[in-house]
């Protein structure tokens, strides 16, 4: 799923237009898994998908600091 454009209950639609300069975030955990050569490896894996959260600062009022 392309970064910041799943929302919360919705499946998964890819708008690939807008991946380049995407934002998101994901919970990553670890994939354990055999090599070729049989020693055990570990790669990182996307274990989920999470909800954007709102980071825009808010000022006295709700107004931006150069409003009045």
């Amino acid at each position: 799923m392309p970064v910041g454009q799943k929302q919360h209950g919705e499946k998964c639609k890819p708008n690939w237009s807008k991946v380049q300069g995407a934002k998101g975030m994901v919970r990553l955990g670890q994939h354990e898994y055999t090599g070729r050569d049989g020693k055990p490896r570990t790669s990182n894996d996307v274990a989920r998908y999470l909800d954007p959260v709102d980071t825009t600062p808010t000022y006295g009022g709700g107004k931006k600091p150069w409003q009045k």
